[in-house]
């Protein structure tokens, strides 16, 4: 058959969704063939096929003649790529130089679409992912903790609503790089009310990535796997909240799975929210109590040598609070609460706030004292 360029006949190879061929036999199949030497994909499939050798990537000589009807279509393909190009889309493949090193080690990925600066996923990366309904409290320390590791990591979220959305906002706000790894095709964002922020996430540095190109299927299994690629990419994972059945537990069990660092911030049993935290530090993550744990795991304090406080960034109370803390000394929370004046619900959630943003840490016995660099 005449010459056809890779990238097409990879194209049409995902669009005649043999049966067998999922991401790992796409991923072996396309490292053999780049092994072989072979300049045409369909030749060395054939060839595969027909020998006496045995692959799972076979084809039959039915599935052989439906490659070769789509192949015919390749003016087609050529135009569907170049409107994915005028719409800022890039196509990354196994065979491309810049296929990241991580979705190499794993097997994962062997096709994927993106947009926006492609080396973020060769980055140092921090994945925060949680509920599509948060507290405020929620809230709070998804900001706070973005906050906290600064330009360092560059922040990986499923692009959802919820703490997805907060997490890449606030990366946004602070200035840091941010990766959204959609469930849905390209040219669909999930929550399409988010569009506006993936847009924004582009233009000032990030990257979109998806499994799916333009006009590509997808189903509620997409989101599993975009969870998954989630955890491949990152160098720890944080969840903050989520439910019995959210994504962010299947997430976390999955890092736990395979052997990557995972934090939970923990919260009261009585809310529907903190279940998917609880029962993962249950089964073996590390409890978010402070910026500290994070920080240690990291090495970020190591990075930050000043003992001073922007005052400019806490509000009122937390001001207050800290006030107590002007003489170095170590105060229990009842202490705190009388000398401003606070219930200790009101204290505590300061302190939390405080402790965050790691400039307070609690010692046993709920005492509190000012952090030292």
């Amino acid at each position: 058959m005449e010459s056809i360029d890779i990238l097409i006949q990879i194209i049409a190879l995902k669009r005649l969704k043999k049966k067998g061929l999922g991401e790992k036999t796409l991923f072996d199949l396309l490292m053999a063939f780049r092994e072989s030497g072979s300049d045409n994909l369909f030749e060395f499939i054939k060839e595969q096929s027909e020998g006496g050798k045995s692959a799972s990537y076979k084809f039959s000589g039915e599935e052989l003649k439906q490659y070769i009807n789509i192949l015919s279509q390749h003016i087609d393909i050529t135009k569907y790529l170049a409107d994915c190009k005028n719409r800022g889309i890039e196509v990354c493949t196994v065979l491309s130089k810049n296929f990241p090193k991580v979705f190499l080690k794993e097997r994962v990925l062997p096709v994927f679409f993106y947009s926006g600066d492609i080396s973020l996923l060769n980055g140092e990366n921090v994945a925060i992912v949680g509920t599509r309904s948060p507290s405020g409290y929620g809230i709070k320390v998804c900001e706070n903790l973005v906050n906290y590791l600064g330009n360092r990591f560059n922040i990986v979220s499923g692009g959802a609503s919820g703490i997805d959305s907060v997490a890449h906002k606030s990366a946004l706000k602070v200035g840091t790089k941010t990766i959204v790894v959609l469930g849905s095709s390209i040219d669909v964002p999930y929550p399409t009310t988010n569009k506006e922020l993936f847009d924004e996430i582009v233009e000032s540095g990030g990257l979109i990535v998806s499994q799916y190109g333009p006009q590509e299927e997808f189903n509620e299994y997409s989101f599993v796997n975009r969870n998954r690629y989630i955890v491949e990419l990152s160098r720890c994972v944080i969840v903050v909240e989520g439910g019995e059945k959210s994504g962010a537990r299947i997430t976390g069990e999955y890092a736990l799975s395979k052997g990557k660092a995972l934090f939970a911030v923990p919260g009261p049993i009585t809310s529907e929210n903190s279940f998917c935290p609880n029962i993962l530090i249950h089964k073996g993550a590390k409890i978010l109590y402070s910026e500290k744990v994070i920080g240690e795991f990291l090495n970020i304090d190591s990075e930050r040598p000043q003992d001073t406080v922007d005052v400019s960034k806490l509000n009122q109370d937390e001001i207050g609070i800290l006030g107590v803390f002007e003489n170095g000394n170590s105060v229990h929370i009842d202490d705190i609460a009388a000398r401003t004046n606070n219930k200790i619900e009101i204290v505590s959630s300061i302190l939390l706030s405080l402790e965050m943003k790691g400039i307070v840490e609690e010692l046993p016995g709920k005492i509190y004292r000012k952090r030292s660099y």
